[in-house]
């Protein structure tokens, strides 16, 4: 957890790191181009002929950590 809190400082994936006491530690991970793509194809005011569903994966297990993912697929023109 020090080194992605440590992280947050240099890398432009690592964008949020919470630690709650009694609450399991999250981390939000992302790029500024993996936005702008998200707003791209799924936001409100994409074009129809591009537009994408987005998806949100449950919770699934990776070692000792739980990853929530979200997808979503580009069309292509």
């Amino acid at each position: 957890m020090q080194l992605l809190c440590s992280e947050m400082a240099t890398n432009d994936f690592v964008q949020a790191v919470f630690i709650t006491k009694g609450h399991a530690s999250s981390v939000v991970l992302y790029n500024n181009d993996q936005m702008k793509d998200l707003k791209r194809f799924c936001g409100k005011n994409a074009l129809e002929s591009l537009r994408s569903v987005l998806c949100i994966d449950r919770k699934f297990n990776v070692s000792c950590l739980f990853a929530m993912v979200t997808v979503f697929v580009q069309k292509v023109q």
